[in-house]
């Protein structure tokens, strides 16, 4: 795997560190253990802080790989030439070649990835994330939603915290 390719599981360390100081509460693992896992609101800033930027990183690294290797995207599309996003999108009459819809496609990825990693419209983003990753499951079968399963957590979560919730002073949460 190269450092790109790492990179586009980033989200998994912004996951763990969420995870580490919200896992708090009556059905928690360290409830259940009667060992709870103390966190303090500014633990807790920071790990949402490092959720939304290694999602951001994530998302900046798969526009990447389009740009680097548009290829790679384009046989995907022709594993699937009676039905994907572009058929669909010059059924509409919108005319544009497979290479301008793959760099199209890397372009909004990146402004995605962008918007998280400098904290701006975060709720909007993960709002409008969802129903394309539902919708992934139509064409690449339910077992892309199983994978997108992380992301649409992290979308949850990105959407309930929105873009200040680690510039709180109060945390935004008591204990």
């Amino acid at each position: 795997f190269s450092p790109v390719s790492a990179i586009e599981y980033a989200y998994f360390a912004g996951i763990a560190a969420f995870l580490f100081a919200f896992a708090h509460g009556r059905y928690s693992l360290d409830w259940f253990r009667g060992k709870p896992i103390p966190s303090t609101a500014e633990q807790r800033k920071r790990s949402y802080l490092i959720l939304r930027l290694a999602t951001g990183a994530a998302f900046l690294a798969l526009a990447v790989g389009k740009w680097i290797r548009p290829d790679l995207h384009l046989s995907l599309m022709d594993a699937y030439p009676d039905f994907n996003p572009y058929v669909i999108i010059t059924s509409f009459g919108i005319v544009m070649t497979r290479e301008a819809y793959v760099l199209l496609t890397s372009a909004v990825e990146a402004l995605i990835a962008l918007f998280l990693l400098s904290g701006i419209f975060t709720r909007l983003v993960a709002v409008a994330l969802v129903p394309l990753f539902i919708a992934s499951a139509a064409f690449m079968g339910p077992m892309e939603l199983v994978g997108h399963l992380p992301v649409l957590g992290i979308l949850f979560a990105l959407f309930v915290f929105g873009d200040r919730y680690h510039k709180k002073s109060d945390g935004g949460r008591t204990s």
